[in-house]
């Protein structure tokens, strides 16, 4: 069974299907919303657009705040 998917390493998106390979570099994140002209290891111009994103994890609670239930 040939393998496929999506791969993200080293700054680059990469599609792999079978034994084709195409990879998209990118310099930064990406942000909802937000679409980015990008060219790939092939030549092709391609628009990527993040639907969403993951968020940083909240910061902790700074000393004195109290919890939800007050203690």
């Amino acid at each position: 069974m040939a393998s496929q998917g999506l791969k993200r390493a080293n700054g680059q998106l990469s599609l792999i299907n079978g034994a084709a390979q195409e990879c998209v570099p990118y310099a930064g994140p990406f942000e909802a919303g937000q679409s980015l002209a990008l060219t790939s290891s092939c030549g092709a111009s391609e628009t990527w657009l993040a639907a969403s994103t993951n968020a940083p994890p909240p910061p902790p609670p700074t000393s004195g705040q109290r919890g939800e239930r007050g203690r």
